[in-house]
């Protein structure tokens, strides 16, 4: 990975990012976590790194953006059709690829 990025990290930083924010909501987070990082710089698999924590959070209180569930879709078909999970390290491959699939099961299969 080119900047090595991996989701522990990723994660912590959401985390601390807004661990005191009331009242978040699923778009205000995205649309203040996701212009921290220039996606056009980001290996694939850094920007799934990037995007988990994310939805891990719209999925766990009901709030995923229209954007999110996009990317999800996306995410999903890659993992399905051209082997993505070798884009991820190979350390953080099978949690990340768990996290997603429970994410995008939450989202699309309620």
């Amino acid at each position: 990975m080119k900047y090595d990025l991996d989701y522990e990290e990723t994660k912590a930083m959401f985390e601390d990012r807004f661990k005191k924010q009331k009242d978040l909501t699923g778009k205000y987070a995205q649309c203040s976590w996701l212009p921290e990082f220039d996606e056009s710089i980001l290996e694939e698999g850094e920007r799934l790194n990037v995007l988990l924590p994310l939805m891990q959070w719209q999925t766990e209180h009901n709030d995923i953006t229209k954007e999110i569930k996009g990317e999800m879709g996306w995410y999903r078909k890659a993992f399905e059709e051209r082997n993505f999970e070798e884009e991820i390290d190979e350390e953080e491959r099978e949690l990340v690829k768990k996290i997603f699939f429970e994410c995008y099961n939450k989202a699309f299969k309620k």
